[in-house]
């Protein structure tokens, strides 16, 4: 068999093969389709309107410092639930070392706009209740694309 042929026959038996594949595809559907079709525009909409030119002017109008000090406050907030997720999955230490990194951010950090503990040597590690529904076997479930946040499955945004 020429090489032409046997790729021509490679190609043509790949083909069969995706066929073959796309009913068993098509069954399953996507029970949302229509809402995450419309949703996805909207997004596409609400990125292109407001959200790209507000990020641009973020970055280009705030000092990298006050950016920083932005970031480190948010991720202060989610210490203490990264804290009851480490201990829904057995992880003491990493509860332990998010609940430490609470305490220190939010008293010596201004409210957890610096990160003390960081420069301390105690690192962050977040852990997301996704994880936890996982270890207890609860299925991811569905696409659906969210209003501003994107596309997901049931289960993340359901846990937080």
């Amino acid at each position: 068999m020429t090489d032409k042929r046997r790729t021509a026959f490679s190609a043509a038996l790949l083909v069969i093969v995706l066929t073959l594949s796309l009913p068993a595809a098509a069954e399953e559907g996507d029970r949302f389709e229509a809402y995450n079709r419309a949703v996805h525009g909207m997004n596409a909409a609400v990125y292109r309107t407001v959200l790209n030119p507000l990020a641009v002017y973020y970055q280009q109008n705030v000092p990298p410092p006050v950016r920083q000090g932005v970031a480190n406050f948010f991720a202060n907030l989610m210490e203490p639930m990264t804290v009851a997720y480490s201990l829904a999955l057995g992880d003491t230490d990493n509860a332990g070392n998010a609940a430490n990194r609470f305490v220190i951010n939010t008293f010596t950090g201004l409210a957890g706009v610096r990160d003390p503990a960081g420069e301390r040597g105690v690192k962050s590690r977040r852990v997301h209740f996704s994880e936890v529904l996982c270890l207890y076997g609860v299925p991811n479930g569905d696409y659906v694309v969210l209003p501003i946040l994107g596309p997901s499955t049931i289960r993340p945004p359901a846990a937080g």
